[in-house]
């Protein structure tokens, strides 16, 4: 099998328009075309000299898919997810690119979707939980934006991921110890490239959302008043389904 490539070889910058195939359908290929029209809505909202980018960062079921898209459309920005953007390009599921490509050519891919991605201005952004292994990775978010990290106990984590099939890390025969290992990789990791850090043991997911809206006001991140408009669905849902391996 094989993927489509950029112009310099397999792993060049990705494009973040190429279409869904069929292989990606479903509820995660309708959030991915509600995101990208999203996108294309808020892109002119806000002047671009003003709109400074937000990176969220944590485990696999931290919540940065569901917080993050929420944050994005409360401060009307566009929102990407880098797994989607890779699922989208490439057709496939990421379990699929993990089986054929291997981990390491995954993370290639996913450095040059990161790296595209991060270059544009004004957008909110969830990265895979592996990106900050690559120190290329975490220079480019420090640099190009407000780092956000989303933590969660490795317990918690493995509450809110055992029963999705759609992380190839956790196929193993003892998910919850590959967790506990995976944080003690890369806790120290989301907390060099981290501006702020969120705590998700308990709070909903629009709680989360409020919490990381108040930090980034503190600090002088461009907040719009809020809008009169009905809370998203995902509100309400546990902060624990973003598809981040």
């Amino acid at each position: 099998m094989q993927f489509p490539t950029g112009e310099d070889g397999p792993h060049a910058a990705l494009p973040n328009d190429s279409p869904v195939t069929a292989s990606a359908t479903g509820p995660a290929a309708q959030r991915q075309a509600q995101d990208r029209r999203d996108a294309d809505r808020s892109d002119s909202e806000r002047p671009e000299s003003d709109r400074p980018n937000l990176f969220f960062v944590g485990l696999m079921g931290a919540g940065k898919t569901t917080v993050g898209r929420t944050v994005a459309r409360r401060l009307h920005y566009p929102f990407f997810d880098s797994d989607h953007e890779l699922e989208a390009h490439c057709g496939v599921r990421i379990p699929v690119i993990f089986e054929v490509e291997g981990e390491a050519g995954f993370r290639d891919r996913e450095t040059a979707m990161i790296r595209e991605l991060a270059a544009r201005q004004g957008i909110v952004l969830a990265t895979g939980g592996g990106a900050v292994l690559r120190a290329e990775n975490r220079e480019v978010l420090k640099a190009r934006g407000t780092v956000v990290y989303l933590r969660a106990s490795p317990h918690d984590l493995w509450l809110r991921t055992r029963h999705d099939r759609n992380r190839p890390l956790l196929q193993t025969e003892d998910p919850k110890g590959k967790l506990e290992a995976l944080y003690a990789e890369r806790d120290p990791l989301y907390r060099e490239v981290a501006d702020f850090i969120i705590e998700t043991g308990k709070p909903s997911v629009a709680q989360l959302a409020n919490m990381v809206l108040m930090q980034l006001e503190m600090a002088g991140f461009p907040i719009d008043p809020p809008q009169p408009a009905s809370t998203p669905p995902e509100a309400s849902e546990p902060p624990a389904q973003d598809p981040n391996p």
